[in-house]
């Protein structure tokens, strides 16, 4: 019964809704059931599906297709991004939970110096992310540890196809508003004029920019000239 409920909450559409729930539970049971979900996930995998496991399957044949041929490494590797994604739905929406408690629970910053030497330079910092996932790990971890950052992102409005489907558009809402709790200064959108991150150098503020080198080679992405170079942001994601 608990396996067939477990595949029943592999639908994209009930992981949605799911989440949102684990979250109310305990923090260690929730993330024992994320995890079973994960397994689950990871054994009934299908290649031709489009799913973020098959996405990341035809990346890693493409990176490393030595490894493709030990089926053992490749399940290996199938349970930990199915965990590692089951496991960020989950932080997305218990973080508030968590930031919320008297004591809140701390996230070491590392490499903080050099941030500290840019700012010292009085011009302003731009941190540019590799990776959008990681645009809302760092963003916390700057208002931890006391330096207020503005960002900027494409509009996350419900009219915009990519947020079609409700849960969607809940989760990266709720990963954006953790992100802004933490933030201290303002929000540009590409919908904003871009001379407003300029501003914020000249009082040498800090300006969170994320890109995804995979995604930034599709057509559909924004492209705008900035600093003599070309700032290139995906259409329909949150940048």
């Amino acid at each position: 019964m608990i396996r067939g409920l477990l595949s029943r909450c592999l639908h994209p559409h009930m992981q949605l809704k799911i989440y949102p729930q684990l979250a109310k539970l305990p923090a260690r049971r929730a993330y024992q059931l994320a995890e079973k979900i994960a397994h689950q996930e990871a054994l009934q995998f299908q290649p031709s599906s489009n799913s973020d496991l098959s996405i990341f399957i035809r990346g890693l044949s493409q990176l490393s297709p030595e490894s493709m041929a030990d089926q053992n490494r490749v399940d290996e590797f199938l349970f930990q991004r199915a965990r590692m994604m089951a496991f960020d739905h989950l932080d997305c929406y218990i973080m508030p939970k968590l930031f919320s408690q008297k004591h809140a629970i701390p996230i070491t910053l590392r490499g903080d110096q050099h941030l500290k030497t840019a700012q010292e330079k009085g011009s302003g910092v731009i941190l540019l992310i590799s990776h959008f996932g990681r645009f809302f790990m760092l963003g916390p971890g700057l208002g931890l540890n006391q330096y207020p950052f503005a960002m900027l992102t494409t509009p996350i409005t419900a009219d915009n196809p990519a947020y079609a489907h409700p849960g969607t558009f809940q989760y990266w809402h709720q990963k954006l508003t953790n992100t802004l709790a933490f933030s201290g200064d303002e929000h540009i959108t590409t919908s904003d004029p871009l001379k407003r991150i300029f501003r914020l150098l000249k009082q040498n503020k800090i300006v969170l920019i994320a890109f995804d080198g995979t995604e930034t080679n599709s057509p559909d992405k924004l492209t705008v000239p900035f600093f003599q170079q070309t700032l290139s942001l995906p259409m329909g994601a949150l940048r």
